[in-house]
């Protein structure tokens, strides 16, 4: 189904095929960053800054901000844990001697 597919709407498959491209460079970049003790300090911060693991709840409209900031730490951890999984206990290792 999926080749008649392609073959009736090449330009359907070519960005098919793009943005597969395009996922699998942002996978090898996170193994990148993450294979370096430089890479996965920058990124432990980036995680401590967005506040996952704090509650983002104050009783104003501040918590919207701080949820925010919250889900983009969980992409971050997201990313982490899909393509370099090893490297996350890695880096939470390193940070807890570091503090």
């Amino acid at each position: 189904m999926s080749n008649e597919h392609e073959e009736q709407h090449p330009e359907a498959a070519t960005r098919s095929n793009v943005k597969l491209a395009k996922r699998q460079v942002e996978a090898n970049d996170i193994r990148w960053l993450m294979s370096s003790k430089q890479g996965r300090r920058v990124m432990a911060r980036f995680v401590e800054h967005c506040g996952v693991y704090r509650s983002t709840f104050t009783g104003n409209s501040e918590t919207f901000f701080k949820e925010g900031m919250r889900n983009v730490g969980l992409f971050l951890v997201a990313e982490i844990h899909r393509h370099a999984p090893e490297a996350y206990a890695q880096m939470t290792n390193e940070t807890r001697t570091t503090e």
